[in-house]
């Protein structure tokens, strides 16, 4: 299962199934409860009185700027992965959904395996990585939907067996591992500016 990336996305469906737009208020919130908790466990030192209030802005900035970068370039911005084979959709969006969750796990690796003394922003970087990448998928399943898609469909792709061989496969293999960060630096940097 492509990592926290379809997890996140698909606790939220029953919340952005029956709410207007494609980030409600609700997810807002249960997106910053993650948000805050891997702060925590990122030792970014905060106060607990200003901690789900920071991830809350957070987790706004992060949806402004999907917004700002719209869709058609969130579609072009995935990386493509040439050596894995990622199993193809057919279908522009889940097929870009598919290849910002491979980036998950570099992402989970690098938040698993902070250096000591990383910096603040480092820590933030990799508290927010893979959860940027689920807001990714979010954003795109709004207009997943609005084309004629399914909730079924999108699960039945990025939870299916020849898309997991691929993810089993990267995260076994610390040469792909380093193969899908060097083709995710770019996007994700985009999504975390």
């Amino acid at each position: 299962m492509p990592g926290v990336n379809i997890t996140i996305v698909m606790l939220l469906v029953r919340v952005l199934a029956v709410q207007a737009g494609w980030m409600p208020e609700t997810a807002v919130e249960g997106l910053a409860g993650e948000f805050a908790r891997r702060i925590q466990q990122a030792k970014v030192e905060i106060a607990p009185e200003k901690l789900l209030p920071a991830a809350r802005v957070g987790v706004e900035l992060l949806r402004d700027r999907l917004q700002d970068l719209g869709e058609k370039r969130l579609l072009g911005m995935a990386p493509t992965f040439p050596r894995l084979k990622l199993p193809a959709a057919g279908q522009p969006h889940l097929d870009a959904m598919a290849r910002y969750g491979m980036c998950t796990y570099y992402l989970e690796s690098l938040f698993a395996n902070l250096p000591r003394g990383a910096d603040v922003d480092t820590r933030l970087d990799a508290a927010m990585g893979p959860l940027s990448l689920a807001v990714t998928t979010m954003y795109l399943r709004h207009y997943f939907l609005a084309g004629g898609g399914t909730d079924a469909q999108m699960k039945d792709y990025l939870a299916g067996n020849p898309l997991n061989e691929v993810a089993f496969a990267v995260q076994k293999d610390p040469k792909l591992l380093d193969y899908t960060a060097a083709q995710c630096r770019s996007a994700v940097s985009a999504l975390l500016d």
